[in-house]
């Protein structure tokens, strides 16, 4: 830092307590009682933003330096002016440059699944570079190890790191980050016992290993089992929903393209109490053929509803580059489970239905990602429907709590939606700020943590929502409005704020690891 930390101006004597990523600390005291110098402004500057303090007491202060998007990875300058009340009248300039640790040149593993470096593509992609088991890496910085979909594998891809990585790592002079952000698993004891092995093995202590996924309550469930063991070295868990965030993302654009969000809720507004009955009552997006969809799908099919709706299949036969058909998964063998043996009589004419497509023909890997992490896709079918029936990525016994993507398109677009997902969705969503529909829905079902009696709870919905008439649905939507543009706003700000929040926490955490 080139600027002094302490200077004189007229009566006042202003003190840089401290300036870093995060903002500056100020500390002024007026040092002339009687003077009627002043009051001045103490203004910090970055990347055409400003962020100022009024100097006219003794006082101190924090500038935040938040809306300046810094990351705490590369070095930043701010410039830091002393004016008077006229801001044309500037008495006194000068820059810092906030410093930071290296990077290293991230490392990834060679496995065939597509998803590569998710936190950093998604958040900084300007930081992320790929090394090989010769790279030669600075001396500190942070190895990106991109896990795979089932976290029991990274045991061994942790122990199978170069060995050029292991040698800082072992040193204590790097951390590791497992990067399963555009994925959830339940928290496994075993699982954590067979990480910490490997980590003991290779000489890496568990807290300079970050661990990042979207499975809520994670860190928790971890924090309770090292307690247990009474573990003083910790492993780092943080959340971050690769998939969600990525498709927020692209929201800017697209409220942009409406003339704004007020704008767009206005237009949508009128809309919805216009007295033009929507082509459809539903919608229903079901990417990969998991047991659970099937299921619904065979629902559909008895009651007559795929008419009524919106609904995209990709088909039970169909192989995803890295998810198994319905047929491997043993889908029949859910569908008896949960008690409903009777729907696989229609399971061959389901078969003979093929992919059923909206406005995107259905697509794997990469290409399938970018559908589903779009904005405007399929944008139409929102607004000429009513509600949305959400199969989420599970359907379980189990308290594994995660929300994908899924969950917040219908957000997203004015849609209230019932969900075919584990236990306690709409109890996440409610932790974020989001709120449920009770003019539109009973979600009795969202308490119930077995499986089948959930699926009896939803499918008792399903018959109620078929026996409405069209007004009725049109009804109950406009009482749900005011649910409707809150939760709409809600995402809005998360756009806004939440996700350069979130990561900051994440790589401001690293961070301050390294430092020590």
């Amino acid at each position: 830092m080139t600027i002094a930390s302490r200077f004189r101006a007229g009566a006042y004597e202003i003190d840089l307590v401290s300036i870093n990523f995060h903002g500056a600390r100020v500390r002024v005291s007026l040092v002339e009682l009687e003077s009627n110098d002043g009051p001045y402004c103490l203004v910090f500057s970055s990347r055409e933003r400003k962020q100022a303090l009024l100097v006219d007491r003794d006082m101190e202060s924090f500038v935040s330096f938040h809306d300046f998007g810094f990351s705490g990875f590369h070095p930043e300058e701010v410039q830091v002016s002393l004016v008077r009340l006229d801001p044309n009248d500037v008495i006194f300039a000068e820059r810092c440059v906030l410093r930071c640790l290296p990077h290293v040149a991230f490392y990834r593993d060679a496995s065939p699944d597509h998803h590569m470096g998710f936190f950093f593509r998604l958040y900084r992609p300007d930081l992320v570079s790929y090394g090989d088991a010769g790279a030669t890496y600075p001396d500190r910085g942070v190895f990106l190890l991109s896990a795979d979909v089932d976290q029991s594998l990274l045991p061994n891809q942790v122990r199978q790191l170069p060995a050029s990585a292991l040698s800082k790592l072992s040193a204590g002079n790097a951390l590791l980050l497992i990067d399963q952000s555009h994925e959830g698993n339940p928290f496994d004891g075993e699982f954590a016992t067979l990480l910490h092995q490997a980590l003991s093995d290779l000489s890496i202590r568990a807290d300079q290993v970050f661990f990042v996924n979207h499975t809520h309550k994670y860190r928790e469930k971890y924090t309770e089992w090292a307690d247990r063991l009474q573990l003083d070295d910790r492993i780092n868990i943080f959340y971050a929903n690769w998939y969600a965030d990525g498709y927020f993302r692209t929201h800017s654009e697209f409220f942009a393209s409406h003339g704004g969000i007020d704008q767009y809720v206005e237009n949508q507004r009128y809309r919805a109490f216009s007295d033009t009955i929507r082509p459809r009552r539903y919608l229903s997006l079901n990417y990969t053929a998991r047991p659970h969809r099937v299921l619904l799908m065979l629902e559909f099919m008895q009651r007559g509803m795929l008419d009524a709706g919106y609904v995209s299949f990709g088909g039970t036969r169909n192989s995803d580059q890295y998810k198994q058909n319905f047929y491997d998964m043993n889908g029949e063998g859910f569908i008896r489970h949960v008690g409903r043996p009777e729907l696989l009589q229609l399971l061959p004419a389901l078969d003979e239905m093929g992919a059923w497509t909206l406005d995107q023909s259905f697509r794997s890997g990469v290409e399938g990602e970018a559908i589903r992490m779009s904005a405007t896709s399929p944008d139409e079918y929102f607004h000429d429907s009513y509600f949305s029936i959400v199969s989420e990525s599970e359907f379980s016994s189990s308290d594994f709590m995660r929300v994908t993507e899924k969950a917040f398109k219908p957000l997203m677009r004015l849609h209230p939606s019932l969900f075919v997902g584990n236990y306690n969705t709409l109890g996440l969503l409610e932790d974020m700020g989001y709120k449920r529909f009770p003019e539109f829905f009973d979600n009795t079902y969202d308490g119930v943590e077995d499986a089948r009696e959930r699926h009896h709870l939803i499918i008792k919905e399903l018959d109620r929502l078929n026996a409405l008439s069209d007004q009725e649905i049109a009804d109950n939507y406009r009482a749900s409005w005011p649910v409707l543009e809150h939760n709409l706003y809600t995402g809005h700000a998360y756009i806004e704020h939440g996700i350069k929040d979130r990561s900051s926490v994440i790589l401001n955490a690293m961070l301050e690891r390294l430092r020590r």
